[in-house]
């Protein structure tokens, strides 16, 4: 394959496998008596222009040869071969030439793959139009519009919105390196003649944008070929690894079709590439989901960790995470009974009186060192009794909630003694740990347990245990 190179790197070359490479510049004077001469576009199988980043180039090579030549030790020189710094007379040789040779190549069906550069600008003298490092893309194509320029300073970023696995990898690989100079918009009212007559592909494709949505990077099959517009790297050594890139890994996978020695390893029937392409949407929205749901997991995990008292307190600390963990997780009016007589002169009856659905339920809150005895059940029946007695009231439930042997983790605790179960059983004392009340409220979270079987699972006298799934 025969690759033309127009104001690429010349180092590039050395980086490009198993092809035949002609380079040169469309700007760089020949000999001190002109441009170089440009070959006709007929001659090659491929063009890459890197026209936009040319002076960029040219200064690279420079500062190259200046480090040759003090290696050898010999004199540095202040230049070689003449830049041409006069960016309007530039610009406007290109816009003349160059769409020319563009229009050439695209009708003898030799597709144009191009690097978008700086957008360099220079307004001409008089009534003459606006001269710019753009003008001979926009020559070519009248119904391209620039719509939006990099900023001068701070981050280009760009996102890949083709779902072709090739630029995909083309993006992974040169991630926090690539970055967009302009912004197009390619709609048109007549459509330009397709490269296949029968193409299902759109002939306006856009494949990176920025992060106003608007492309950054696209193909355009116009002519009887393609057009390729790549976003930018600004730095001229990594720009050439990836140009390099593009020639030897990217194109060769994106369009096959150029690539005729290399394509009978990698033909795969339409069919199959239907599926391929069907199954990586499927992938992505799968993936998508469990995103989703991982963060909604990961929600559910930071919220029962600002619960953590309920199995690290034992003093006044639990009483408010109990309250918390009702009213915010279950929805229960929750009045704190022993405050409310404090501040009244009344000796202390149970801690909480929650109501979940209209049901009353009594809760005395124990935590520390000890387990489940009989002098922690006495208290209980004995506050219930006085609280019933002074307010005649009637309550659906009483529940002891437990954090005993608090310095172990959960998982390292002793069980209840089962005759103290068995006694709380007989008291119609429901005896709700805190490590099972933090399970219930991860399945209240979770939408595995609703209200209605807190209030039945809680309110059942003995052990509180999980409800089998």
């Amino acid at each position: 394959m025969k690759i033309w190179l127009l104001d690429v790197y010349k180092k590039t070359e050395e980086l490009i496998a198993d092809q035949k490479i002609y380079s040169s510049s469309i700007i760089r004077h020949f000999d001190g008596y002109g441009f170089e001469s440009i070959p006709l576009p007929h001659e090659f199988d491929l063009v890459l222009i890197d026209f936009m980043n040319a002076g960029n180039n040219q200064l690279t090579e420079l500062l190259d040869h200046r480090r040759e030549l003090e290696l050898k030790g010999q004199p540095q020189r202040k230049s070689i071969g003449g830049i041409n710094r006069d960016s309007s007379f530039e610009f406007s040789h290109a816009a003349e030439y160059l769409s020319q040779r563009t229009v050439e190549a695209l009708e003898a069906g030799i597709p144009l793959v191009v690097i978008g550069g700086k957008f360099d600008k220079e307004l001409n003298l008089g009534d003459e139009p606006l001269i710019h490092s753009y003008s001979w893309l926009l020559n070519t194509f009248p119904f391209l519009k620039v719509t939006d320029q990099s900023p001068a300073e701070g981050p280009a970023s760009i996102d890949c919105v083709s779902l072709d696995r090739s630029v995909k990898e083309l993006a992974d690989q040169f991630e926090g390196d690539l970055t967009w100079e302009v912004a197009f918009d390619g709609k048109r009212d007549k459509p330009f003649k397709l490269l296949r007559k029968k193409s299902e592909q759109s002939p306006w494709s856009p494949l990176f944008e920025n992060k106003k949505k608007q492309p950054v990077g696209f193909v355009l099959q116009a002519f009887n070929s393609e057009l390729i517009l790549l976003p930018n790297i600004r730095d001229c050594q990594t720009r050439s690894r990836y140009i390099a890139y593009i020639l030897n890994e990217f194109l060769p996978h994106f369009r096959p079709g150029w690539y005729p020695d290399r394509w009978s390893g990698t033909y795969i029937p339409e069919v199959l590439k239907e599926r391929s392409r069907a199954i990586e949407m499927e992938k992505k929205r799968i993936l998508e989901d469990l995103d989703r749901k991982e963060a909604r997991v990961q929600g559910q995990i930071n919220t029962i960790k600002s619960f953590i008292d309920l199995v690290t307190q034992a003093d006044h600390r639990l009483v408010t995470v109990v309250k918390r963990s009702f009213n915010e997780i279950f929805g229960a009016k929750v009045t704190d009974l022993d405050s409310n007589r404090d501040g009244k002169g009344k000796p202390r009856l149970f801690d909480l009186l929650a109501s979940i659905e209209g049901r009353k339920i009594a809760i005395e809150i124990k935590g520390g060192k000890r387990s489940l005895s009989k002098d922690m059940l006495d208290k209980v029946q004995a506050n219930v009794g006085t609280y019933l007695r002074e307010t005649n009231d009637k309550l659906h439930g009483t529940v002891l909630v437990l954090n005993d042997q608090s310095a172990k983790a959960p998982g390292n605790r002793e069980s209840f003694a089962p005759h103290m179960i068995q006694d709380a059983e007989q008291r119609k004392i429901a005896v709700l740990s805190t490590p099972v009340l933090m399970d219930l409220m991860a399945m209240r979270l979770t939408d595995e347990l609703s209200n209605s079987d807190f209030l039945a699972i809680i309110t059942k006298p003995g052990l509180v245990k999980l409800p089998k799934k």
